[in-house]
């Protein structure tokens, strides 16, 4: 199978008090375990990016475009830089049971 394990997709509704109900989604595409693509999207950003595992380490870089959807009072674009280092083992999910 192409995507194995390899093709994330993923949505959520929020809704809080006094506010509308907001979208999110995004995907992330996995090569080899080490790099990663990234894109998503709600009401009033749009946003993608490139993340590189290593070991217990990552890197991870996102271009966000504000207010892509609707056009109003624009934030402008913005640079997201992250840094991870794991701690202790990971755990490991066995989705075949």
């Amino acid at each position: 199978m192409l995507f194995r394990n390899k093709l994330l997709l993923a949505a959520d509704v929020n809704k809080t008090t006094n506010r509308d109900y907001k979208l999110h989604a995004g995907a992330e595409y996995c090569f080899a375990g080490i790099v990663c693509l990234r894109a998503g999207i709600n009401e009033t950003e749009f946003s993608c990016g490139v993340g590189f595992k290593y070991k217990n380490y990552a890197i991870d870089y996102a271009f966000a475009l504000n207010d892509a959807v609707d056009g109003s009072n624009s934030l402008g674009p913005s640079n997201r830089v992250g840094i991870t280092v794991r701690f202790g083992k990971p755990v490991l999910i066995d989705y075949n049971d």
